[in-house]
């Protein structure tokens, strides 16, 4: 985290964080509309994790967690529901290019 430039974390937070809260929102104003409607946030098993090397990247799915409970709290008078799924690793390439950004 101490060489990581603050440019390369905001935009891990637009990508992971912010741009999936744009998105919600704009579903959920309609959700409310009708009354009803279910909220589902995928997050990481990272949000539970506090890694060499992947730090920025499990910030943003704290965050991710910390929003969808906190959506959780402000959307059930209106009767809608809101999750998180949280998966463990798959082999998708993406942890291999993470590994590899500790010599970058």
């Amino acid at each position: 985290m101490v060489e990581i430039p603050v440019e390369r974390v905001r935009e891990c937070f637009e990508t992971n964080v912010f741009s999936l809260l744009e998105l919600t929102q704009g579903f959920v104003r309609k959700m409310i509309k009708q009354g009803q409607g279910k909220v589902i946030w995928i997050s990481s098993m990272a949000e539970i994790l506090n890694a060499s090397f992947v730090g920025t990247y499990c910030a943003t799915k704290h965050a991710i967690e910390a929003i969808a409970w906190t959506m959780k709290e402000e959307l059930k008078p209106y009767g809608m529901k809101v999750a998180t799924i949280t998966p463990g690793l798959f082999r998708t390439g993406f942890n291999d290019t993470g590994a590899e950004s500790m010599y970058q």
